[in-house]
């Protein structure tokens, strides 16, 4: 849970660091987050195998 917390932090500060807008590269990976959470959540994936 730690990690998750502290990760757009080190995202922000990583992006800064290479001299890119911090905020657009958290959202960013918020947004690629979701999309890779919801392949590997077994719920999703159990109820698809269904369909």
């Amino acid at each position: 849970m730690l990690i998750e917390i502290l990760t757009p932090f080190l995202i922000f500060m990583a992006a800064e660091e290479l001299g890119v807008n911090g905020i657009l590269a958290v959202v960013a990976a918020g947004i690629a987050h979701s999309f890779n959470y919801k392949k590997m959540n077994p719920e999703v994936a159990k109820a698809e195998s269904c369909i």
